[in-house]
């Protein structure tokens, strides 16, 4: 007989919550520890929590008591409300499987171990994809202003809220069949599965969105301009109209996300502009 799912007890921060007390940590780093970071021991000798409490407010990937937030908070004069923190709908069976099998392929993706800034951008995509449940995002911008490594930046935030988290460059216009087997090839190999990938191009967009409806998943594409007619997302240049087919079935799929990066002279769709960067949600 099937057990019923366990329902997970506890709490984790909301994103708005994580960055009020990242904010306040960084504060009190400036004003009591001359600017250097907090040891994972000083963050537990001053809010009197154990190293692995501590752990899990950080990275918010498991359950803790809304206590010893309140806590954690009052130890850096901050009041803990209720928009900070929130407890996840899905099963602990679902939490625990997605965090012991995630299967991540970031290709080419640029090295973001030196990142500064953005921290307004990171948050507002964070929202839009994790709490508005955004299908589709776009960043938007000239070439050089940093758009790739601020998906790269994005995407490693939010990873373990995933199962399968897919990046890919479309930098020479590739044919759209040869990236829908390249990704479902390591479908094949991250997910364990043994199967002959269909010749035709409608039979390897309906196994790889089979695919995608099963896990829950991130997908990134970059340099999205280069398959593009008129910087439209869905209007593409002639013989490469596979992409549209594909852009269209992704974000019909509820629990797929789907980032897209192109370099814009002439940004019309404006929702937040920064330096010349601009982002856009779709629901």
């Amino acid at each position: 007989m099937k057990q019923p799912s366990r329902r997970r007890r506890g709490v984790i921060l909301t994103l708005k919550g994580w960055d009020k007390f990242q904010a306040s940590i960084a504060q009190a780093e400036f004003d009591d520890n001359a600017g250097d970071s907090f040891s994972l021991e000083e963050l537990s000798n001053r809010t009197c929590l154990a190293l692995h409490t501590i752990s899990k407010i950080l990275t918010r990937k498991e359950l803790i008591d809304r206590s010893s937030l309140q806590s954690a908070f009052v130890a850096f004069n901050f009041e803990l409300s209720k928009n900070d923190y929130t407890q996840p709908s899905s099963t602990l069976e679902e939490l625990e499987t997605r965090q012991a099998n995630p299967q991540y392929d970031w290709g080419q993706a640029p090295d973001v171990s030196v990142f500064f800034g953005r921290s307004e951008e990171l948050l507002q995509l964070r929202q839009w994809i994790l709490e508005e449940r955004c299908r589709l995002v776009r960043l938007l911008g000239i070439g050089g202003i940093g758009k790739s490594t601020l998906a790269v930046k994005l995407g490693l935030q939010i990873q373990s809220e995933f199962e399968v988290v897919v990046w890919r460059s479309l930098l020479n216009a590739p044919a759209v069949e040869e990236q829908i087997t390249n990704i479902l090839q390591f479908l094949l190999w991250a997910l364990r599965k043994e199967m002959v990938i269909p010749e035709s191009f409608d039979g390897k967009l309906s196994k790889l969105i089979e695919f995608l409806q099963s896990n829950r998943c991130l997908l990134i594409l970059d340099n999205v301009e280069t398959i593009l007619a008129g910087g439209k997302v869905g209007q593409c240049r002639p013989g490469y109209e596979g992409y549209g087919q594909l852009l269209k079935r992704v974000v019909e799929v509820p629990h797929i996300k789907l980032v897209c990066i192109q370099v814009a002279h002439y940004l019309v769709e404006t929702v937040i502009s920064h330096l010349s960067l601009v982002l856009c949600k779709y629901k």
